[in-house]
């Protein structure tokens, strides 16, 4: 059993986690006691889309994602997943 986090780090600094329901500044996994069968394999579908407000500060954003095992303090399991974007008007 497992929980999953995904977040992203704003151009000033700011962290968000991403929830079913949003966006919150708390440290909220997006989903919680999620069995991860052995061999689990993602296909080439996507796993979060983003609309990006047309209003959105020009910079450089980091995107991050990783597992923890479920209901223990957060360590993750392997590395942390993370990518870089930027938005430029």
């Amino acid at each position: 059993w497992v929980d999953a986090y995904a977040g992203f780090i704003t151009a000033d600094g700011t962290v968000f986690c991403i929830t079913p329901t949003g966006l919150t500044a708390e440290f909220t996994p997006y989903v919680t006691d999620f069995l991860l069968d052995d061999g689990l394999d993602f296909g080439p579908a996507p796993l979060f889309e983003f609309l990006l407000n047309e209003h959105l500060p020009t910079g450089t954003y980091t995107f991050a994602a990783t597992l923890t095992r479920a209901r223990e303090a957060f360590r993750p399991i392997g590395g942390i997943a993370a990518c870089q974007f930027t938005i430029v008007n």
